[in-house]
């Protein structure tokens, strides 16, 4: 069972990493082509983790909702 729970928070790791690289290149690549600032690491880990509750925010109203 532990095994388990670790490979699932390895996983979830390496996805946030990956998608906050991929968050961080892709805004500092569109910023330099219309000459705006550049973001760090831990604006994509925000702008992610800001996505994540917005999503689990809307997920949950909606299950609460069918639930009753």
């Amino acid at each position: 069972m532990h095994h388990n729970t670790f490979r699932k928070l390895f996983i979830g790791a390496g996805a946030l990493a990956l998608s906050s690289l991929v968050v961080l290149w892709s805004y500092n690549a569109l910023s330099e082509f219309l000459g705006g600032p550049e973001a760090q690491y831990k604006h994509a880990i925000a702008a992610i983790g800001l996505l994540f509750i917005i999503k689990w925010s809307f997920g949950r109203s909606k299950d609460a909702v069918d639930e009753h």
